[in-house]
């Protein structure tokens, strides 16, 4: 099943090539009209796709042939590249709007993303720390609403974090880390 599912996502892998090669994410207001269109329709055929496998998954649709479940498993899947390249198409369109009026929350979604890797890493290990069961189990323990709250109180932290580093001239040590990692020489220098 892992490389049925590996191949499954090879299309998305290689959609984020191209939409890299072609600087989608740097597009500016010159193509807002291209980027609404694909943020619309990308989103708009993701929902759709998703209602045949959301009414099984609700039990509302019970018992549809083998057929139908595997059809609309591919729509799903489908219907997650389009609202992918939607998402995608929405988050070029706030970024356009954030560059030409940048406040306080594009300063410190900036920096974040500056140091995505660091948070990443720490807030997965504080998730690790307080939800799994070997540790504190806080998702076994409380509802939905305030695991929620503590997911994005954990978010919080992370991004006041970036911002402080931010004041201080400190890059996120993960990032430092790769960037060692990564462009250390690997072979002798030559004289």
């Amino acid at each position: 099943m892992g490389t049925i599912r590996l191949f499954g996502l090879m299309p998305a892998v290689l959609f984020g090539v191209y939409a890299g090669r072609r600087s989608v994410l740097t597009w500016g207001p010159e193509r807002k009209r291209v980027l609404g269109l694909v943020a619309v329709a990308g989103l708009a055929v993701g929902i759709l796709a998703g209602v045949p496998l959301a009414l099984m998954a609700a039990s509302i649709w019970t018992d549809p042939a083998l057929g139908i479940s595997a059809i609309a498993g591919m729509l799903h899947l489908a219907g997650g590249y389009a609202a992918a390249a939607g998402y995608l198409a929405l988050f070029a369109l706030i970024a356009v709007a954030a560059r030409q009026t940048p406040g306080p929350i594009v300063k410190a979604l900036s920096v974040s993303g500056q140091r995505s890797l660091t948070l990443y890493l720490s807030q997965s290990l504080l998730f690790l720390v307080l939800f799994d069961p070997d540790f504190f189990g806080l998702g076994d323990n409380f509802g939905v609403a305030w695991n929620s709250a503590v997911a994005v109180g954990v978010w919080t932290v992370g991004v006041l974090s970036a911002l402080l580093m931010d004041r201080l001239s400190v890059r996120g040590p993960a990032e430092v880390l790769l960037r060692s990692l990564t462009y250390r020489s690997a072979w002798p220098r030559s004289r």
